[in-house]
């Protein structure tokens, strides 16, 4: 457990690297508006794979609200229509994310609450599995790519520009009520994980209107569970994330497709979680007064 104790102290070094750098402006420029408001349909997830079967969330389809105030986006999700709509049985789910981007640095806060897996015909309703991670992402080449304008479409990338990228996570990973899906199942899953990652993020101004952009990280991850941890059994696991956008951009407004998915392993199971969603986004001059 000592050891692990070192990834903190990753996770704050990444978080403090988002320095004073100037920004380039042939590359990059800012909307004068102060305020974004985004309206759009989105599907968040967690999906689970364990002995060669998957188990997926019949969770809904949902339509939103978000707003985005200098450098941080909130958003509000409200459920709309199921995967399966043909089936009677649907998940419970408690999903909150908040995405932070800035001149260096993105940084993800993840709540992600889920009861009710289906794997092919078979529903199993009191399957939980739970996720609360936060992982930050330092862009080296951030002078000149603008995470704001591939992710988040509150600036304008002027010229195509990639960067070499490091990561820092920590996830916490629980499985409850598992025995119905499990042969051996000796209670509730409690894994946690700290890892570091690198890659690299693209930005391809096609014209300036079509902007596509995407980011690949791979890694590892030291954890176990927690039972484990207390006699220092630590593991060793694999982890990666990709992120897109492909976004249409006028001056006042943008049409955006965007996805995130976030895999990680643990000893019996692998899980992919995130979210794929279609927003029109308004930015609106606030008034002075």
């Amino acid at each position: 457990m000592q050891k692990l104790r070192y990834g903190w102290l990753l996770l704050g070094l990444v978080c403090c690297l988002d320095c004073a750098a100037e920004v380039d402006s042939s590359f990059t420029e800012q909307y004068p508006h102060k305020l974004q408001v985004t309206a759009f349909g989105a599907r968040n997830f967690i999906e689970m794979a364990a002995a060669d079967k998957d188990y997926i969330p019949n969770s809904p389809i949902a339509l939103g609200f978000g707003l985005s105030i200098k450098n941080t986006v909130i958003e509000l999700y409200f459920g709309f229509i199921t995967i399966d709509a043909q089936r009677n049985e649907k998940t419970e789910t408690f999903d909150f994310q908040i995405h932070n981007y800035r001149k260096h640095l993105i940084v993800d806060l993840y709540i992600q609450q889920y009861k009710g897996f289906a794997n092919e015909d078979i529903f199993y309703p009191n399957l939980s599995v739970a996720r609360y991670g936060a992982e930050a992402t330092y862009i080296l080449n951030g002078n000149k790519f603008s995470t704001k304008a591939a992710f988040e479409q509150t600036e304008r990338q002027c010229k195509s520009v990639g960067s070499w990228v490091l990561s820092a996570s920590a996830y916490f990973s629980q499985i409850k009520n598992g025995q119905d899906v499990f042969e051996k199942w000796d209670g509730n899953i409690n894994n946690l994980q700290l890892g570091a990652s690198a890659g690299y993020v693209y930005s391809w101004v096609i014209n300036p209107q079509w902007l596509l952009s995407g980011m690949v990280t791979s890694g590892i991850a030291l954890g176990n569970e927690f039972n484990k941890l207390e006699n220092d059994q630590i593991r060793i696991y694999p982890a990666s994330l990709v992120r897109f956008a492909w976004s249409y951009n006028k001056p006042s407004w943008s049409l955006a497709v965007s996805a995130l998915s976030k895999f990680d392993w643990t000893d019996q199971q692998s899980f992919s979680s995130g979210y794929v969603q279609l927003s029109f986004v308004k930015r609106l001059i606030i008034p002075k007064k």
